[in-house]
């Protein structure tokens, strides 16, 4: 009887053992479980972040590519006008091809909307120039696209340019 008594002591002793470690195991496994929650909620919100930059990158190197073409078209523009001034100097010019470019420059100047009035405004989101009046009548009709490219504006994209 004694030999089971002490046996029956020894047994609840390693349940009162057993359960302080499965109590200290239990509260490991919360400990790890919340901490596995927050490293699945950075990397869900890093994620997240990842595909924002991934499209802005996108969008970027749609926005260089598009400034490239311009500048391209830019040199090309350039390299026609040295062209041109290149024959005028060798040839020493004639009055009517003064003339000829002398129309081709006020040409520049007019809103080839209304081919009327002088340039007088720049779109900020194009930089495609017009005369008042016509972006004016665009933003009365509530048509606001550029005439040029079609590019969305508002009123307060439309700049004065002073020539």
């Amino acid at each position: 009887a004694a030999e089971q008594a002490g046996e029956l002591l020894r047994a609840r002793e390693e349940n009162s053992q057993l359960s302080v470690r499965m109590d200290e195991q239990t509260q490991t496994l919360r400990q790890l479980q919340a901490t596995s929650r927050d490293h699945r909620e950075a990397l869900e919100a890093s994620q997240r972040q990842a595909a924002g930059l991934s499209a802005r990158s996108t969008d970027d190197a749609a926005a260089v590519a598009a400034a490239e073409r311009r500048v391209r078209q830019c040199e090309e523009q350039i390299m026609g006008l040295k062209r041109r001034n290149e024959k005028l100097l060798q040839v020493g010019g004639s009055s009517e091809e003064y003339m000829e470019e002398i129309d081709a420059y006020k040409s520049m100047l007019r809103c080839p909307v209304c081919n009327d009035r002088p340039k007088g405004v720049v779109i900020a989101r194009c930089y495609h120039m017009f005369c008042k009046e016509c972006i004016d009548i665009n933003l009365e009709n509530r048509h606001r696209k550029c005439p040029g490219c079609g590019a969305a504006f508002s009123a307060s994209d439309v700049h004065a340019v002073f020539f």
